[in-house]
């Protein structure tokens, strides 16, 4: 999945993949004490900033049908301006 993500050139693909991998990572570790997935661990692993893996985790989980539409830029503004 790591490639994938890696060669994606959607943005928002990009985001739903990142944020697919980062919950498979914590389902993983979700029965284990002491063993919890952060969003720094999915930044280290793919090699992005955790700024970056936090902003597309918010945008794959925002409304599709708008935010799917706009640049990455744009879509930020706009999931901003509803925080």
């Amino acid at each position: 999945m790591i490639s994938a993500i890696k060669s994606e050139r959607n943005w928002y693909k990009k985001c739903q993949l990142i944020l697919m991998f980062h919950n498979e990572e914590c389902a993983k570790r979700s029965e284990k004490r002491n063993d919890k997935w952060r969003i720094s661990d999915t930044a280290k692993i793919l090699g992005y900033s955790v700024g970056y893996i936090s902003e597309s985790i918010k945008l794959a989980q925002s409304d599709q049908r708008i935010i799917s539409k706009l640049t990455r830029e744009m879509a930020l503004k706009v999931l901003k301006t509803k925080l």
